[in-house]
């Protein structure tokens, strides 16, 4: 893929929270944050040296192991996935990696907790605190221009999220749609609307970085193309404008 997109390959990695692939790989809750660090860590070896010679806990040991293709990046920029612990935290401030918050589930206080602690052992590792690079994720999005229309179109989304949490058992943090646009961080509502909240969540975080899910499910296509078509045109430049951002180019 670095390749393909002519070097523009960003990485993501985390422990991962799903029970079918803990099995699958024999992860456990005790050992589960130990294989996620030396995972990256061989990992990280084999994307920067020409031959690895490396022993450890999880998996076999490796004697002068190459990888190829190379990509074409040195080094492809890797974020760390961060949702509930510090571990994932720390590991990406010891290496000089950028955060990704997941900041989906929940109101914000415990990711921007996780962020807050992210620069303070970014700075502990000696690292300069401008170079800190953080990225978060949004629990939703759906913009019109009239802010009850998107409120009424999403409604029936959400509630079918709901109903599926329900289904599985897992439990409810936002109880309503005007639960979840006050307090999680789903953008819906007005082009203005939206940038208001991104800046809210960006005077906690200070993130540079924002994942929109621009999944059209519940939507007619015209409806699709039309919010997307206004982050374009009126979301994206007013947060340009007014956040602040290093190029992300390397």
């Amino acid at each position: 893929l670095d390749h393909l997109s002519g070097g523009r390959l960003d990485l993501m990695i985390g422990k991962g929270n799903g029970a079918a692939q803990a099995q699958l790989f024999h992860v456990t809750t005790e050992d589960q944050w130990e294989r996620n660090r030396e995972g990256y860590e061989l990992f990280r070896r084999l994307w920067r040296e020409d031959k690895v010679t490396w022993s450890g806990q999880f998996r076999p040991s490796l004697d002068e192991a190459e990888t190829w293709p190379r990509p074409l990046q040195q080094p492809v920029r890797i974020w760390h996935g961060s949702a509930t612990s510090e571990a994932s935290v720390e590991l990406a401030a010891k290496w000089g990696d950028p955060l990704f918050s997941a900041n989906v589930t929940n109101p914000i206080e415990p990711y921007a907790a996780l962020v807050k602690h992210y620069r303070e052992r970014w700075v502990h590792h000696g690292r300069d605190p401008k170079d800190a690079l953080v990225g978060a994720g949004s629990a939703g999005y759906y913009c019109a221009k009239d802010s009850q229309d998107a409120i009424d179109t999403y409604r029936p989304m959400f509630e079918a999220r709901k109903a599926a949490f329900l289904r599985q058992g897992m439990p409810l943090v936002f109880d309503s749609v005007e639960d979840a646009i006050e307090r999680s961080s789903a953008l819906i509502g007005s082009p203005q609307q939206i940038v208001d909240k991104v800046m809210r969540y960006h005077e906690q975080m200070g993130h540079e970085v924002l994942s929109i899910n621009a999944d059209g499910a519940g939507l007619t296509p015209s409806q699709h193309r039309e919010t997307l078509e206004l982050f374009q045109s009126d979301v994206a430049p007013a947060l340009r404008k007014t956040i602040p951002s290093r190029s992300l180019a390397q």
